[in-house]
């Protein structure tokens, strides 16, 4: 498929499920991060684009993953790549680590005992199952690793010439800022959301916290910007747990006084996000597991664990489900 048919059958898709919620159809979009709307002619005017839901490294991993793309204006587009890049290079790091092979050039100090002033080199390494490591890199003129000083390159040779003991001090590569990792695991969980429950789901006020995030984390000074760890706006990381492929899913507590969310999983991760849900609804779908359970429903009322619901469907696909009813499916006025 050509990609101008791609963006216009998506452009479908998502008008299709935004003029679900208006009185007055109109043949137009909104971003799901910024709000802006635009209209068809911003295909050919290169103001909206299809916006993958998952960074390229990271859905590399996953076929499903592969496939889930929605619209993005084009400034939410670039303003999510720093911090896509950063989520790359943290998965491939942890890549890196697994089979040996540190990824990227390093920064590796060598202290030598009794040396206050280590050596700098920045190298490629690799982590050997004997417990060496192997160290390469481009090598300058004189034959020294290239950014090492003279002294350093005369240091080193001397080590190795006479096998001296060191201990090393291996650095993360220069480019990685692991401080907005996690704004991009909020942005890719805020996107997939959407692809699942459409404009529906982002069009209430309780998700303008993660939109606030979002764009907050598009600024150039965004590397000590919190981490939410709300009870239903957080990053988490999994121990013992791994997702292969991106789940979404309803997390509905039976514990009072506790709040709904949605949850996206994959890989080592999960980010919880707000969710406003119809409790008239919630009622029905309560009593019809109690009539289904019996006992089995009281065990689960007593054990006090939230109702998990899986969100297979996308709306990129025009559809309705049982989750437009959850969510509340009534008209609003349209948008200003």
């Amino acid at each position: 498929m050509a990609k101008s048919e791609h963006l216009h059958r998506l452009f479908d898709a998502h008008t299709k499920d935004f003029n679900d919620l208006l009185i007055e159809p109109e043949e137009i979009i909104i971003c799901p991060i910024c709000f802006r709307d635009f209209s068809r002619d911003a295909i050919d005017q290169g103001l909206i684009n299809d916006g993958h839901v998952w960074p390229k490294d990271i859905r590399k991993m996953s076929k499903k993953a592969g496939h889930m793309q929605v619209l993005l204006c084009k400034d939410c587009n670039e303003g999510a790549s720093r911090a896509d890049n950063q989520m790359q290079i943290l998965e491939n790091i942890r890549r890196g680590d697994e089979i040996g092979k540190l990824y990227g050039v390093r920064l590796v100090e060598m202290h030598e005992e009794g040396s206050e002033k280590p050596i700098k080199l920045r190298v490629n390494i690799r982590n050997n199952r004997d417990g060496s490591y192997t160290i390469t890199g481009r090598l300058g003129k004189n034959k020294s690793f290239r950014d090492t000083s003279p002294e350093d390159k005369e240091h080193f040779d001397n080590i190795f010439k006479e096998k001296k003991k060191v201990s090393l001090t291996i650095h993360p590569p220069h480019n990685y800022i692991p401080q907005i990792v996690a704004n991009a695991w909020i942005t890719s969980a805020y996107l997939m959301a959407f692809y699942a429950l459409g404009y529906r789901y982002i069009i209430h006020s309780n998700t303008q916290v993660v939109r606030e995030y979002i764009l907050s984390s598009f600024e150039k000074m965004t590397e000590d910007l919190p981490v939410p760890s709300e009870e239903n706006f957080a990053l988490l990381k999994y121990v013992g747990e791994y997702y292969p492929d991106p789940v979404v899913s309803f997390i509905y507590p039976l514990k009072a006084g506790k709040k709904a969310y949605i949850l996206v999983s994959f890989l080592s991760y999960a980010v919880k996000l707000p969710f406003l849900f119809e409790p008239s609804v919630m009622r029905i779908i309560m009593g019809g597991l109690e009539a289904r359970l019996g006992e089995d429903f009281k065990k689960l009322l007593e054990e006090g664990l939230p109702l998990q619901l899986n969100i297979t469907c996308t709306k990129t696909t025009v559809h309705e489900c049982m989750f437009d009813s959850i969510m509340g499916k009534t008209k609003i006025a349209p948008m200003e």
